[in-house]
């Protein structure tokens, strides 16, 4: 089942304070299905229901006139699963090839963990005028604290 308390925990401190969160979560990084449940599955979906939601708050702002549809937050949620899967494996395997612990599970853990400021930019990127700009942002520091 999923601990929100446990999660909104380390959603904040990876926000925050990233490197004693990283420290603190590696001990149970052990368990990839853990790590899903704990973190993939919530800030994924949450990310996108988020997102759904503010999309049709401000989608009459938009010159375009974009508004999100249910099919497009459901393809969304399975996609932004496939790519946490396929991001983590590839990350596990190129730590493997450079000394590293090839480790699915650390794998998920550690992109999991870097990328929580790129999902908190996808909820923000439904904003109009500056959410682009935004999401942006977070998504380069998501990808500074991979690369750390």
């Amino acid at each position: 089942m999923i601990d929100l308390t446990r999660t909104t925990q380390l959603v904040r401190d990876a926000l925050f304070d990233p490197e004693p969160t990283w420290r603190s979560y590696l001990p149970e990084a052990g368990d990839w299905q853990k790590t899903a449940r704990l973190l993939t599955v919530p800030l994924v979906v949450g990310a996108a229901v988020l997102a759904f939601v503010l999309g049709l708050l401000g989608s009459g702002v938009s010159a375009f006139g974009f508004r999100p549809t249910l099919g497009g937050l459901v393809l969304g949620i399975v996609w932004g699963l496939i790519a946490a899967g396929v991001v983590a494996f590839i990350f596990s395997f190129l730590a493997g090839v450079f000394g590293g612990k090839n480790s699915f599970a650390l794998g998920l853990a550690a992109t999991t963990l870097a990328f929580v400021p790129g999902y908190v930019g996808q909820v923000l990127g439904a904003l109009p005028w500056i959410g682009w700009l935004l999401s942006l942002a977070l998504g380069i520091y998501s990808l500074i604290l991979l690369w750390r």
